[in-house]
């Protein structure tokens, strides 16, 4: 963001969009991730202050955060089906998303993409 910001606010537009973590918003304990879960939390509120910071600059800052995406690393001892994932296609839309014109309302957003898993 440092480096982007810059060009996006002399430009009057900008579409900045943070990749973070599911339980981001669910503050908790999560010790075998711990310096993952505290960094994604930490960027989830870094993501929230600049787009409060830039929307009279015309940019819109936003996190897509995924959950457990089906082809990607599961833990083996769980009975997850495949209805609770989500796929990387379902994240690199939502992505795409928010770098959209559509999305100029949207911003200061975390967007979950983890089908049903840890509703």
């Amino acid at each position: 963001m440092k480096a982007a910001l810059p060009g996006m606010r002399k430009r009057k537009w900008g579409r900045v969009v943070n990749i973070g973590y599911s339980r981001a918003e669910q503050i908790g304990s999560f010790p075998t991730i711990a310096p993952y879960a505290v960094a994604k939390t930490g960027l989830l509120t870094l993501t929230r202050t600049a787009a409060v910071a830039e929307v009279g600059n015309g940019i819109t800052v936003n996190m897509v955060s995924p959950g457990l995406i089906r082809g990607g690393a599961l833990p083996q001892a769980r009975n997850i089906t495949e209805s609770q994932l989500g796929t990387f296609e379902d994240v690199a839309a939502a992505v795409a998303y928010c770098a959209s014109d559509a999305a100029a309302a949207v911003t200061g957003t975390n967007l979950i993409v983890s089908g049903t898993w840890k509703m």
